[in-house]
């Protein structure tokens, strides 16, 4: 990237050197950046806070806050939550996200619209381990 970096937010790194901030660049291009190797990488065009852990996997809220979580490990995005899901038997109205641990749980506060206020964690969809796994597992 010959683009020189002319602001970041919400810089953040893992125990592998890997780095993820939000940027704007000489160019205007603004975004969220990964830089790996040394190597600077544009994962999307949103600008927000960002954290990554140590397997890689980045957990970001786009700006303004009250926006959806998000997560990738690259090319796929996905949302976490985001206003408007169901939670509690409310549905959340607004979100501010807190951080990401290397399990892949996501701290957040969310304001539910019966008025609740609290703090949150995400857990990560786990697959179901085979029957030999379990077995093994135990042994």
């Amino acid at each position: 990237m010959s683009d020189q970096i002319q602001s970041v937010n919400s810089l953040a790194a893992n125990d592998q050197g890997n780095i993820v901030f939000f940027s704007s660049l000489t160019s205007r291009e603004t975004g969220l950046f990964g830089i790996d190797n040394g190597v600077i990488t544009k994962v999307n065009d949103l600008s927000g806070k960002a954290k990554i852990n140590n397997l890689g996997l980045i957990a970001f809220q786009p700006s303004p806050n009250g926006a959806g979580i998000f997560i990738t490990s690259g090319a796929d995005i996905k949302q976490v939550i985001a206003p408007g899901d169901s939670l509690l038997g409310s549905t959340v109205a607004d979100i501010k996200f807190g951080g990401l641990n290397d399990a892949g749980e996501i701290a957040f506060v969310a304001s539910l619209t019966d008025g609740t206020k609290k703090i949150f964690r995400a857990d990560p969809i786990r697959k179901p381990h085979s029957k030999h796994a379990k077995i093994q597992d135990q042994v």
